[in-house]
């Protein structure tokens, strides 16, 4: 059954979980509250009581060491006794019970005197107290004749816990005792003792009836106050709970929305959760979700670019390859039908043939060599090894001089030497697409410069040609695949559109950056490497 409890509330909402935890909590603070304003209230009419008592006695006790008689509080529900204490316990003075009244109705007790002489209840005199022998005086003065007097008590009918306070304040040796007892009969009282004179002990009992009343009353006033209280926090609570938690199934409502949605074929997740409220903590998962969601578009944006530049790079491949293809097959079939002709046009057709099969190679290893980068597959194309950059360099520019001669071509090397860890072969083949990039794209007679520099961090080269420039429109993708600044531009002369986006593959491979900026009479490629960091 707790299991089944328990199960029950962890199926509740999160709102109705928090009110009810609120209130136990409250529940529990009512009820230290309660116990605290009970018991304090309790101790204060209790020693309101006690003072009251306290307060009587000493006017019993000033009586009786002045007029030997004391005066009970038989209208209140009191008990007043005298008891002679020895050491073989507590004796009750008028131990038959006889009650004698005095003129104001209140019942008139007597104590022994110190003599020990006996006195006898007379005539009342002029100051309302009595002598022996119905002589006694204004001076409230007993004389020493007359009947033996009966000591008069007023006690209840099981007077055990009376005489037990009165012998225990003997035996404490305090000048008075405060207790509660249960008096058979008769319910709680407070039992207050005090010493009269040596050995004789006047006690008195006050009910708790009106105590206990009075917290009775002030425990239901208690009880139905903090229930009311409590159900109105609850109540409250979780409306103001659920309305804060207002937020959290907004997102909720969000999540799953976006799950109900397939985003396979989805190219932007344009959701978002609307500020509304709900405090700083709200706010920040508020933001941590749309950052979530942000990100999510991104990603589905980057997929679907992704997946349009690889349509067009597959397409732009099939384009590229059918050209040389379709080159090879004319040209074979050229070769057949002229197999008869003079041998210089057969040479002719066959050496076409072997160029356009080498141009289709070309184009493969290209497209090969980018996926592998892309794949960077642990079978890396790079073979990394201690190299001089500035030699490289020199070597490059000596195989332009010689392929390109109608560009001058300066070459400045600072330093000398340039030890690099890297692959020679694929950074010499950039360099070699750099400078062809400048020779194709730049009228004859267009200079081009090779600057190669130092940091003690990097290594610098650039290319620069004084040509037409690149416009700033396409500077951006100058380094895309199959991109062309002129899309109609002659293949032969104007390349694959591969060239550019091998470089920045293999720069990037080794760790490096390639730039490009331009502008009318000025084309600068910067190419950057590190010069302590390994190769991917």
């Amino acid at each position: 059954m707790l299991l089944g409890y328990l199960r029950g509330y962890r199926g509740l909402r999160l709102g109705t979980r928090l009110a009810l935890g609120l209130g136990v909590l409250a529940l529990i603070v009512f009820a230290v509250i309660g116990t605290a304003m009970t018991t304090y209230m309790r101790g204060y009419l209790k020693d309101q009581l006690g003072d009251q008592m306290r307060l009587v006695q000493s006017s019993q006790v000033k009586d009786a060491q002045e007029h030997w008689t004391v005066q009970g509080k038989r209208n209140y529900r009191w008990f007043t006794a005298v008891y002679d204490v020895t050491d073989q316990g507590a004796v009750l003075r008028n131990p038959s019970g006889q009650v004698e009244e005095g003129p104001d109705g209140h019942p008139v007790l007597a104590v022994t005197p110190p003599d020990g002489a006996a006195y006898s209840q007379g005539p009342e005199d002029s100051d309302g107290y009595y002598g022996s022998d119905g002589s006694g005086g204004s001076d409230g003065s007993y004389g020493s004749d007359g009947p033996d007097m009966p000591d008069v008590n007023d006690v209840p009918a099981d007077s055990s816990e009376l005489a037990a306070t009165a012998t225990s304040l003997r035996d404490s040796g305090k000048q008075d005792t405060l207790r509660t007892a249960d008096i058979k009969g008769e319910g709680t009282y407070l039992v207050r003792a005090c010493e009269v004179m040596p050995n004789v002990v006047l006690v008195s009992a006050a009910p708790m009836d009106e105590i206990d009343e009075t917290m009775g009353q002030l425990v239901t006033v208690l009880a139905v106050t903090f229930a009311i209280a409590l159900l109105t926090l609850v109540v409250v609570g979780r409306a103001v709970l659920r309305r804060g938690l207002r937020p959290f199934s907004e997102m909720a409502s969000t999540a799953h929305g976006i799950t109900s949605h397939d985003l396979t074929d989805s190219d932007r997740l344009a959701v978002r959760v609307d500020s509304g409220g709900g405090g700083p903590e709200v706010e920040e998962l508020r933001h941590a979700f749309n950052t979530m969601l942000a990100h999510i578009d991104g990603s589905l944006a980057v997929r679907a670019e992704t997946e349009q530049r690889l349509r067009r790079f597959i397409a732009d491949a099939s384009h590229e390859l059918r050209t040389p293809l379709t080159s090879v097959r004319g040209y074979a079939d050229l070769f057949q039908y002229a197999a008869a002709n003079e041998p210089e046009e057969r040479d002719q057709h066959l050496a076409r043939l072997r160029s356009e099969a080498a141009r289709m190679s070309v184009l493969l290893d290209d497209l090969l060599l980018l996926a592998r980068l892309d794949a960077e597959e642990a079978d890396t194309p790079l073979r990394p090894e201690d190299a001089d950059l500035a030699e490289l360099v020199r070597q490059a520019a000596d195989a332009f001089r010689a392929g390109h001669p109608e560009h001058p071509l300066t070459v400045t090397v600072e330093p000398d030497r340039l030890p690099l860890h890297v692959d020679p072969l694929r950074v010499r083949q950039v360099l070699d697409n750099l400078l062809a990039n400048a020779a194709v794209h730049t009228p004859s007679g267009t200079d081009v410069s090779v600057a190669v520099s130092a940091t003690p961090e990097t290594a610098v080269v650039r290319v620069t040609d004084t040509g037409p420039g690149i416009p700033p429109e396409d500077q951006a993708r100058i380094f895309d695949r199959f991109y062309r600044v002129d899309p109609a531009r002659n293949r032969e002369r104007g390349g694959s559109g591969l060239g550019l986006a091998v470089a920045w593959s293999l720069i990037r491979a080794h760790r490096g950056t390639i730039a490009v900026t331009s502008r009318p009479g000025d084309t600068t490629f910067t190419v950057k490497i590190p010069r302590r960091s390994h190769p991917k």
